[in-house]
């Protein structure tokens, strides 16, 4: 499977990660790592983080900020509606 060329598609295309406190992301089960899930959900939750280093390494995915994320959602609501 090429990534790069699938950012936009398949799972890739409407799951994200979102950088979370290490808390929160520990509470969520690392579910913050969405993108990842998506992609090998045989993968346990507490190898996601690393799997997300290797996919970012290779510039599979991208992630986002909290903050990053709702502010997407309230630029483009009209689309999430």
């Amino acid at each position: 499977m090429d990534l790069k060329t699938k950012k936009d598609d398949g799972p890739l295309q409407f799951s994200r990660t979102m950088k979370l406190p290490y808390v929160l992301s520990f509470l969520y089960a690392n579910m913050n790592y969405h993108a990842e899930h998506h992609l090998a959900p045989s993968i346990p939750f507490y190898n996601l983080p690393e799997f997300h280093k290797i996919l970012l390494r290779n510039g599979y995915i991208e992630s986002t900020t909290l903050r990053d994320f709702f502010l997407e959602i309230l630029k483009n609501k009209k689309n999430y509606l």
